[in-house]
Parts: structure tokens; sequence; C-alpha cells
């Protein structure tokens, strides 16, 4: 593909993931206290197919992106941008709900549990803006100091499942493979799909297909990362290390599939079709944060309801269309595009 068709189908594959997330996020939160405290979420079918995939999905697009940024700039230059456009929105938004939520308590709270909540909210919150730190930081280390020596690549997954899980480094881990894969695989592109291109896109699609609902079918209540965690210290290593690999595979196999998936549709029936999607996809940093808060606000308003696909549709078309209209009323502005979306 050239460039900018290439860029088409990641724009694509970003906005079926954020509109994933979203509707993921209306299945757990948009029926009924009962639905969500009891953690049902992690038994329907729907859930656990849209969390097999779509934010592995999403980090290995990041990764792909990432590596003509790294290759753009110098190490002080990247180190910078990390900062400017990774933690000072996280830090920010942090700042933002720490605020409203003073709000909503009255107003009244000492100056030890304002600086507690901020930093709650800033290192808890947005995990996956968090992880796209940690993971370009380790690219750019071993990219400088190691040329991106595959082995080191490989000792570092290794790594992970003894690092602890504290502080969300469990799914920092989790997504650490599929930046890296997206990195990879942007870096060696055209020696990869020459060989790709040896077999029928329609055949490893079917393959890949196959292998997925041969996955998920096993997918269970302990395949979310959320539920089991990721480090082999202290529990059955064995058992902790199939869960890691299960939910690695899955969300490889879930992923290439769409983006092949998405890249033989627009070149048999074209782009425009799917305009919208990838509209959504180009804003999908603002909608992925600007959603989360809209679904704390919508959880509040369906304590009593029963799980119902339907509502959850109409639920996920009205966060996606808010989300998406904020984004782009608050990047018209140079302060807040720069504070809240790091300046893109």
């Amino acid at each position: 593909m050239v460039k900018k068709k290439r860029n088409e189908v990641l724009d694509i594959a970003k906005g079926i993931a954020i509109i994933l997330v979203v509707f993921g996020h209306c299945i757990q939160f948009g029926n009924g206290l009962e639905f969500l405290e009891r953690g049902t979420f992690f038994d329907d079918w729907l859930f656990k197919i849209i969390y097999s995939f779509h934010m592995p999905l999403f980090m290995m697009v990041s990764g792909y992106f990432y590596f003509f940024t790294l290759t753009k700039n110098s190490f002080k230059e990247l180190i910078v941008s990390r900062i400017n456009k990774i933690l000072v929105p996280i830090f920010v938004w942090g700042g933002l709900f720490t605020v409203v939520t003073i709000i909503g308590k009255g107003g009244e709270s000492n100056v030890i549990n304002v600086i507690i909540s901020y930093v709650k909210y800033s290192i808890l919150s947005l995990w996956f803006l968090w992880a796209v730190f940690w993971c370009s930081l380790i690219v750019l280390f071993v990219n400088r100091f190691f040329k991106d020596n595959i082995f080191v690549y490989i000792l570092g997954f290794i790594v992970t499942f003894v690092i602890t899980d504290s502080l969300n480094f469990s799914v920092y881990k989790f997504m650490y493979p599929f930046f890296v894969g997206g990195y990879l695989y942007s870096k060696n592109k055209e020696k990869i799909d020459k060989k790709i291109l040896i077999v029928k896109v329609e055949h490893l699609l079917i393959g890949l297909f196959v292998l997925y609902i041969l996955l998920i079918f096993n997918f269970e209540r302990s395949s979310f990362i959320y539920t089991s965690g990721y480090t082999i210290i202290g529990i059955n290593m064995i058992n902790q290390i199939y869960i890691n690999l299960f939910r690695l595979f899955i969300g490889l196999f879930g992923s290439v599939f769409i983006l092949l998936l998405i890249n033989f549709l627009i070149k048999k029936y074209g782009y425009r079709k799917v305009y919208l999607i990838s509209k959504l996809g180009k804003e999908s940093l603002g909608i992925y944060i600007i959603s989360g808060y809209l679904i704390l606000i919508l959880s509040r308003f369906t304590p009593d309801l029963k799980l119902n696909y339907l509502i959850n549709i109409v639920e996920t078309f009205a966060i996606l269309v808010l989300s998406y209209f904020f984004t782009i009323l608050l990047s018209q502005f140079n302060v807040t595009n720069k504070f809240l979306f790091g300046g893109r």
C-alpha cells in the first residue's frame, strides 16, 4: 500500500477500535447497577469478543505510527514529545477530574485528600496513554542503544512476567508485545509484506478467523487482564503463563484479522463507504478520554436497567457523537488542544 492508503486503513482501524471501546464500556456500565457490581459483564459473550482484541489493535496501530515519530526526531526531542503529548494531558485531565469530584462532594475536602486524589486519578486513569508512554520509552531505549535488537525485545517480554502488577503495570505489560509488534512491522514493512504476499489474502483471513474462533470459545472470566493479572510471581506459574500467552495470541489474531479485512474491503469497495469511521479514528484520542467521563455519567442514569444490546447501541451512538463534538470543539483552541490532547 502507498502511504496514503496505509493511513486510511489505520484510521479506519482506530475508528473501529474506539467504537468497540465505547460499546464495551456501555455494556459494562449501561445495563444496570446489579449487572455492573456483580461483574456479570465478564461473562457476556459480546463483551468477551470486544475485549479479546480491541485494545491490542489500538496498541499495534500506536506502535506502527511510533516508528515514523522515532525516525524523524532526536532522543531529546522524543523524550520531550512523550512528556508533552502524553504526560501533560494525563495530569491535566487528572486535575480536572479531581476538581469535579471535589465540587460533587460539596467542595469540602482537605489539602492532603485533594493531593492523594489527584495523584490517584492521574496514575490510575487513562491507562492506555500510560501504556503508550512506557512502551514508547522502551522502544526508544532499545532503538538507540541496541539498534532494535530483536533478542532485547524478547528479553523485555520475558521480564514482564516477573514484574509487579501494581499501579496498572499489568495492563502496560499486556500491551507491550502489541506496541513492539506494530513498531517492528512498520520498520520492516516491505520485507514482511513480500513474504505475506505469497499467500492469498483470502486464505490469510480465513486462517486467522478460524484460529480466532477456536480461541474465543475458550475465553473465560480469567482471560481478562483485569481479573487474572499478569505476573507469575506468587501464584500458579504455569497457569498464569498459559493465560498470558492465550491473551497474546487471541489479541494478535483478532487485531491482524481486522487490519487485513479493512485493507481487503477498501481495495474492493473503496474508502468513502467507511469515511465516518475513519473520522472517528482520527479523533480517537479525544473520544477515548472524554467518553470515559461520559460513561461515568451514564452509569448514574441506568441503575435499574437490564442487559439490552439495543439500548447499548443507542448509548454508544450518543456518547460517540458527544465525545467527537467536544473533541473537535476543544481542539479548535491552542491552549485546550495542547494541554488536553497533547497538541495533536
